[in-house]
């Protein structure tokens, strides 16, 4: 008899219920455990990729190509962030809740990737956004963060509810999969309509996208790095991504007007969020506008429609998941050390922490579309994906030109990453270090074995999925995913082609290490001078004040004033809202008798109005 897809769930739910039972005073138990769960988690990761379970016992999961992939990934980078725990967070309160708030996270992702009906997902996609809330406020210092989150997840998960009670009632069904009728949204009555939005926007809110994205920067600068690696950056977006996926191919027909508005979404988050980054000092935020701007990306590729732009959505969301995830890591082993991510107080790491540094340069170049890196690969395909639209003649004129506005906004997106990670890079590995004293006294060092284990299998992966893009991760683990949907591109036509680029790129590290062995060139170690003088500290180039220009052009500097007072900021605007409706409220109720037998009758002639224009 074959395994229920459920115990292995149920598994990972009782490992954080240990967790929390166990006393936080007893840190080598709760290591023990959750670093046997992390085990158990990659274990179940490889088994199910080789050999999936697809038998419920319950009757309330389905095992689907793609909800299987995304089971991979909550297993995968639960065991990640475990191991690389073990050390990073020994430190933290409330270290009993961090581990098994984070299994119980996993587990319910699990049950909510697996679930055959919109009930069952919409109980579990809840609960799992409750861990976030629960880790987050697990650290004292976020409950601020901890809550806009909860605010801006629950909130969207309400119309999430509204989307899915319409869809039922039109579809006659509230099945994923099988029997679930696809509705077009064109041409349908306003009910459809409001019924894809609200699921969008649920969607979309839990990837990060703009403009339900604010929860995200908040949240990072507050939680602890870990957190962050395995939620916004890991987690959540596999989610989201998911949701829209299945929205956009399983439940609707979207249409043209709405592949439109998708397209909106997507070119606004890629370059408003990376221009956001750009104007970052701190680490934490420049990383997490970054995980915002990546979304953009994989919601144009699902709104290309075309198979190789889907799948290089899909392939996209894996590989952020993988690069970001690096990315919070790299920085928690750099806060780790130094006790500081202000990019400010930072410089010539690289030197102290050169494993770390390799590892952050793979990661940087890998969300800058690098070739032959993964994250070109699956840019690539996104590209492709558009520009089939751009030279589709059955659209009209204006339906080509959004595509291709599209597609400048991906490109040109990918150019100011690249030059906003050189600005990291520079400021904490490369420039000249700042002089100001850290909170950590000492001098920097390398992170133990931990630390470094997890950040270096994801860095390897980037390198991987990138060089033998095809063979790994496209035919064994987007293409089936992806077919979920009847989805079926083989053979793949325009993928790029990283083999020969990889090659030529090892040739010239081997000839140039031949260059440099054979030239005896004598390296010369000398401080940095001007005119002959040594430099001074108030002499250091600052790549922070090179990029700080880019706040002080024309309506650059309008936005970015603005984007600092939260004009734009969802949370904020309905914050003042809800305070100004309280205080008119607040000022009606006077305490005179007279005063509320008026607004009585006011609304008895209010109601009665409205029935006789009803009738």
């Amino acid at each position: 008899m074959r395994m229920p897809l459920e115990l292995p769930i149920l598994v990972f739910f009782l490992i954080g219920l240990l967790c929390l039972l166990i006393p936080q005073r007893n840190k080598l138990a709760l290591k023990v455990v959750a670093a046997a769960g992390a085990l158990l988690s990659l274990a179940y990761a490889i088994l199910n990729a080789l050999n999936p379970l697809t038998h419920s016992i319950s009757g309330l999961f389905l095992y689907r190509g793609f909800s299987g992939l995304m089971a991979l990934g909550f297993a995968f980078f639960g065991f990640i962030v475990v191991i690389y725990s073990l050390k990073y967070a020994e430190a933290l309160p409330g270290l009993n809740k961090y581990y098994g708030f984070m299994f119980w996270c996993v587990s319910f992702s699990l049950f909510t990737v697996y679930s055959a009906s919109l009930i069952t997902f919409t109980i579990f996609w809840g609960l799992s956004g409750l861990t976030l809330y629960l880790l987050a406020n697990n650290q004292a210092h976020a409950s601020n963060a901890a809550k806009k989150a909860f605010v801006f997840l629950g909130g969207s998960d309400a119309l999430m509810i509204l989307g899915i009670v319409i869809y039922g009632i039109s579809a006659g069904s509230f099945d994923m999969y099988g029997a679930t009728t696809r509705i077009a949204v064109a041409g349908a009555s306003p009910a459809i309509m409001v019924s894809f939005l609200c699921l969008a926007v649920a969607a979309l809110t839990k990837a990060g996208a703009m403009p339900f994205h604010t929860w995200i920067p908040d949240f990072a600068q507050e939680v602890p790095m870990s957190i962050t690696a395995f939620l916004p950056a890991a987690l959540d977006k596999l989610l989201g991504i998911f949701l829209l996926t299945v929205i956009c191919q399983q439940l609707f027909v979207i249409g043209m007007p709405m592949t439109i508005l998708l397209l909106a979404v997507g070119a606004f988050t890629v370059i408003s969020a990376v221009f956001m980054a750009m104007a970052q000092h701190d680490m934490r935020k420049l990383l997490a506008y970054h995980a915002v701007s990546q979304v953009g990306y994989m919601v144009i590729g699902i709104a290309s429609g075309t198979a190789i732009g889907i799948a290089g959505a899909v392939f996209h969301m894996l590989n952020h998941a993988i690069y970001k995830s690096t990315l919070f890591l790299s920085g928690g082993a750099v806060e780790h050390r130094t006790g500081t991510t202000d990019l400010g107080r930072l410089g010539g790491l690289s030197k102290y922490m050169p494993v770390t540094f390799i590892i952050c340069v793979i990661a940087s170049l890998s969300i800058s579309g690098i070739p032959p890196l993964n994250g070109f690969v699956s840019k690539w395909m996104i590209y492709q994906g558009l520009f089939q639209q751009v030279t589709n003649p059955d659209f009209s004129n204006a339906a080509r030109a959004c595509f291709a506005v599209a597609l400048a906004v991906a490109m040109f997106g990918s150019a100011l990453t690249l030059a906003s990670f050189i600005k990291l890079l520079h400021s904490v590995f490369l420039g000249q270090p700042s002089g100001a004293k850290t909170p950590i006294e000492e001098k920097p060092r390398e992170v133990g074995f931990t630390m470094l284990l997890p950040m270096g299998i994801l860095a390897a992966l980037c390198v991987i999925f990138g060089v033998l893009a095809y063979p790994v991760p496209l035919k064994t683990l987007i293409l089936p995913a992806i077919f979920t949907f009847g989805i079926y591109i083989e053979p793949i036509s325009g993928l790029w082609q990283s083999g020969p680029a990889f090659t030529l790129m090892i040739v010239g590290i081997i000839l140039g290490v031949i260059v440099y062995l054979f030239s005896k060139t004598k390296i010369r170690k000398d401080m940095p001078f001007t005119g002959g003088e040594p430099s001074q500290q108030e002499g250091r180039f600052e790549g922070l004040e090179f990029y700080k220009s880019i706040t002080q052009i024309g309506i650059f500097a309008y936005v970015y004033r603005l984007a600092e007072k939260k004009v734009f900021d969802i949370y904020n605007l309905l914050t003042k809202l809800v305070l100004a409706v309280g205080t008119v409220l607040s000022e009606l109720h006077t305490g005179s008798l007279r005063t509320y037998m008026l607004w009585f009758i006011i609304g008895i002639i209010a109601i009665f109005a409205f029935l006789v224009g009803k009738f």
